[in-house]
């Protein structure tokens, strides 16, 4: 019989703390940093799904790009969620509460990362991958926005004790498979990076 790994960071964001979140960045001005790597690839993905989504404001401007597409936005906060359902929700543009660990939901040509997974539970992480590989089309995109440090490391996550922040270049969980590949990285900041990967099995494995 299997036993589901512990993961006390999925179940503080899902519980208290994803809602915490949001209410300290709530009235924050909204900086995209991953909607330029998207515009410079001149990507025209038809399914998008947006991990971290907060209260989906990303998606609404990504579906005004791609009025076609289907947009799925995912985050643990529930007064997120609630909100991105009553102001944006649309037609093509769906909101989940959950998190970046989430069950392969349908294909989709472009998964973003939306600077959430320095907070995923290690025991998670390789689920994390498993799942996204799993709901990634053959030529779709995956983009990460998330620290950049030099080096592996975490730091307590000062707004709760007993969690942590795990900092990493997150890129190399999927470019360690020959399937993926970097097509983009940017700096929006001196600790942050946005990471764009391709996915091609048959160039991988040629």
């Amino acid at each position: 019989m299997s036993v589901a790994p512990k993961a006390p960071q999925t179940e503080a964001f899902l519980k208290s703390e994803g809602d915490a979140w949001y209410e300290r960045n709530k009235d924050k001005p909204k900086i995209d940093s991953v909607t330029p790597s998207i515009l410079a690839l001149e990507l025209h993905p038809a399914e998008i799904v947006e991990f971290g989504c907060s209260t989906g404001w990303r998606l609404d401007n990504l579906h005004q790009l791609f009025p076609d597409a289907h947009c799925l936005g995912i985050d643990p906060s529930t007064k997120a969620i609630d909100q991105a359902r009553q102001q944006f929700s649309k037609p093509r543009v769906e909101f989940m509460i959950g998190t970046v660990d989430f069950p392969k939901l349908h294909a989709a040509d472009l998964i973003i990362y939306g600077f959430c997974l320095y907070l995923v539970d290690r025991s998670l992480l390789q689920r994390v991958v498993l799942e996204g590989d799993a709901m990634l089309r053959e030529g779709g995109h995956i983009i990460i926005h998330d620290f950049d440090p030099k080096k592996p490391h975490k730091v307590p996550y000062k707004h709760l004790p007993g969690l942590y922040s795990y900092k990493m270049n997150y890129a190399k969980l999927w470019l360690a498979n020959p399937a993926y590949e970097l097509v983009d990285k940017s700096k929006p900041t001196t600790e942050t990076a946005v990471w764009a990967l391709r996915k091609d099995t048959d160039k991988g494995w040629p």
